[in-house]
């Protein structure tokens, strides 16, 4: 029994505390957003939304960087929002002065504690989704500048990601009736309102995401979830395209330099190759 004790004590403390790092680092960038938007001139563009999270970190993954650069030229965009969200490299040496979860295990973080800052995330974006969808809504207002009608807004996101756009879009958007895309790989989300302000949402799964297909199976569970699934399927606002044999992450996921040894082709090449056919045949302009 003590050990029994001890073992669940401790999947607590495991749990807990990126979920405490997790909301001190919310309260941080929420309490540090400027009051004034960026003035700027734009009428496409990228914002890129990550998953999986080291708060401390402001530049994206190597692997990240090659995938984003090739993404303007795609989406014709004039406006790229391309650094980890929230957008201010500030922010992020403000948070490793408190950065209780680096002091424990180093750096790098292990992964498993970038994806449990991926779930806690998931999971204030779905069931606090008015709270947290607003704080984002609010970053990003500031991030854009002024949002109107004509305007096309990219989001490219990674697992969570998806979620956490969905939240904010309500918010984001609710001046202005400019077009939405959601382009999401490997994306956790769920149906709700949010979905009801995309223009388009295509989302890419790999054959072997055991993670997407279990939080599909959670939220198939859910009524409210089916009924704004079942809208925006109805609509032909949303799609799902199979990417090939990609799993969530690691040196198989979908953004991967690894070589697929069947297509010899890395696994990000097999991704941005979907997400591109995609576009490309689309008979929506954006």
């Amino acid at each position: 029994m003590v050990y029994l004790a001890i073992v669940i004590s401790i999947i607590i403390l495991a749990l807990a505390i990126p979920l405490i790092e997790t909301l001190r680092w919310w309260r941080l960038w929420h309490n540090n957003i400027p009051k004034q938007p960026h003035t700027q001139q734009w009428s496409r563009a990228l914002v890129f939304l990550t998953g999986i999270s080291d708060f401390s970190d402001p530049e994206l993954s190597t692997e990240q960087k090659y995938f984003v650069e090739k993404l303007p030229s795609l989406l014709k965009t004039d406006l790229n929002i391309a650094t980890p969200f929230p957008y201010n490299s500030d922010i992020c040496k403000r948070y490793t002065q408190i950065n209780m979860v680096r002091r424990l295990f180093g750096t790098p973080l292990p992964m498993w504690v970038c994806s449990l800052h991926n779930f806690w995330q998931t999971a204030l974006a779905v069931l606090w989704k008015r709270r947290y969808g607003k704080s984002v809504a609010r970053c990003l207002r500031t991030t854009l500048g002024e949002i109107e009608s004509q305007h096309t807004i990219f989001f490219v996101c990674g697992s969570a990601g998806a979620a956490i756009a969905l939240a904010a879009i309500p918010d984001l958007v609710e001046d202005s009736n400019a077009n939405i895309v959601i382009i999401s790989y490997g994306g956790i989300f769920c149906f709700h309102k949010g979905s009801l302000y995309v223009t388009r949402h295509l989302q890419f799964v790999g054959e072997k995401d055991i993670w997407v297909r279990m939080w599909r199976f959670t939220m198939r569970q859910s009524w409210w979830a089916n009924r704004f699934q079942k809208k925006a399927i109805g609509d032909c606002r949303y799609q799902c395209y199979n990417t090939g044999p990609h799993y969530h992450f690691d040196e198989r996921g979908y953004l991967s330099l690894c070589v697929e040894p069947l297509t010899e082709k890395t696994y990000q090449q097999l991704t941005f190759e979907k997400i591109r056919a995609q576009i490309l045949s689309s008979e929506e302009r954006y």
